[in-house]
């Protein structure tokens, strides 16, 4: 059977939004997933819907690297891996490996290959970041940050026909909050330290942050509306520092601090003011397409910092939180103040 959408990672951060989107209710999509049964995968996307899951939604069974994968109009690569202080080997299977092989496919069944990239966090971002250019090598974190920018400079000579999406900080959507908070996600161990993180980072430093629909509303309209190849920067709406610290009030615990001062390196380089992204290009095609970033208020950034100081350091040690209640398979792994997953 020839599906119009092949998604992998449908449970992550990023794809669990494109799953739901309504641009693909009225397609036929297959979703692979590593479970142990399809009932357990279901009782997973179920929760996702908040419902039964669609009609329209087939789960497979296996492994993007090593099972046969079905034909697709296109395929959406969401599936990630972001631990920042590891091996190279580590990050070469599931950020290099997985991505070509995908890409791989898309070119044997002529289909269009998505990729959803993080290597705009990836980077110090010393200088400007255009959507045209491959970044540079971060040096405090090579092997993550290699991984994300050979993945980049391969899949053009792999996939025929590909998008690059550059994906700024993804936070959760203000209804879904309880659920979908990532207490291992960067912004989140800053907001949990309260002003003793915010105070290792340059004044005048620009976040780029946009919720799951957001993301979803943007990369839909791209993906069914981009003919010619392209890298595009869905980075969200830009925050100043001197905005977003005012809501990071109380001050976190010893291990909080710790890991905020363990991230902070990733905000500058030398002390050197970084450059905003180029995200023109992007911009000037969703303004065309009628598709806006949401601004999020005072309200929103508010109840964030609420969550990531009641979550995040209570005296237990962070851990990946991508479970929910109901969901079919619990994931978690400890980090430590030396070992930080971050994207």
């Amino acid at each position: 059977m020839k599906y119009d959408v092949l998604l992998v990672g449908a449970t992550g951060q990023v794809g669990r939004y494109i799953l739901r989107h309504p641009s693909l209710h009225d397609m036929s999509v297959a979703v692979l997933m590593r479970r142990a049964s399809k009932k357990d995968a279901a009782s997973e996307l179920s929760y996702h819907f908040n419902g039964p899951l669609p009609q329209n939604i087939d789960i497979l069974l296996g492994d993007a690297l090593t099972c046969n994968l079905p034909t697709a109009r296109h395929v959406f690569n969401a599936a990630g891996y972001t631990r920042l202080n590891s091996t190279i080997d580590k990050h070469w299977g599931p950020n290099v490996i997985l991505s070509l092989r995908l890409a791989e496919h898309s070119f044997n069944v002529n289909a269009q290959y998505h990729h959803f990239s993080t290597v705009s966090a990836a980077m110090f971002r010393k200088f400007a970041l255009t959507e045209a250019l491959t970044p540079r090598l971060a040096p405090r974190n090579i092997p993550y940050t290699a991984s994300k920018i050979t993945t980049e400079l391969l899949l053009p000579y792999v996939a025929n026909r590909y998008q690059i999406y550059r994906i700024g900080d993804v936070v959760p959507d203000r209804a879904l909050m309880k659920h979908d908070f990532r207490r291992n996600h960067w912004m989140s161990i800053l907001f949990g330290c309260g002003k003793s993180g915010f105070e290792f980072i340059p004044s005048d430093r620009i976040f780029y942050v946009l919720t799951g629909t957001d993301i979803a509303n943007c990369v839909m309209a791209l993906a069914f509306n981009s003919t010619s190849n392209n890298r595009h920067h869905v980075l969200g709406y830009p925050y100043t520092l001197k905005y977003l610290s005012q809501f990071s009030g109380g001050s976190g615990s010893d291990i909080g601090q710790r890991i905020a001062k363990r991230v902070s390196h990733l905000l500058w380089k030398d002390e050197t003011w970084v450059w905003p992204i180029d995200n023109g290009h992007t911009l000037r095609n969703l303004t065309n397409l009628g598709v806006e970033h949401e601004k999020l208020g005072d309200n929103y950034w508010r109840l964030f910092s609420s969550e990531a100081r009641s979550r995040l350091f209570r005296g237990e040690t962070p851990t990946h939180e991508y479970s929910y209640p109901g969901a079919g398979e619990k994931n978690t792994s400890n980090i430590t103040s030396t070992d930080t997953a971050i994207s």
